[in-house]
């Protein structure tokens, strides 16, 4: 009796993992949220900025300093962002 409890647990499990893997989507393509925000991008303003804050944020950060520089060289504009992940305490000083 336990053999054929345990056999129906393990049918139920297995099902459950192949429908969960049947709702996975393979489209692993990259969004086009970046060049679509880049397109909107004006580069105007100052052109030298420095900012501090979280350190949870430094990856994104990161990532947007870069893109921005870029869009705004494409632009033919000189910009210089910097961000310092000093803490979020430190960021709202600085603010």
């Amino acid at each position: 009796m336990n053999l054929k409890r345990n056999g129906a647990l393990l049918g139920a499990v297995a099902l459950g993992a192949m429908t969960l893997a049947a709702c996975g989507s393979d489209n692993n393509a990259a969004s086009s949220g970046v060049d679509a925000a880049a397109s909107t991008a004006t580069c105007e303003g100052k052109a030298n900025l420095s900012s501090a804050g979280s350190s949870a944020q430094k990856n994104a950060m990161d990532q947007f300093v870069s893109t921005y520089i870029s869009v705004c060289q494409e632009k033919g504009k000189t910009v210089n962002l910097a961000y310092n992940p000093s803490g979020s305490g430190d960021g709202r000083t600085q603010f």
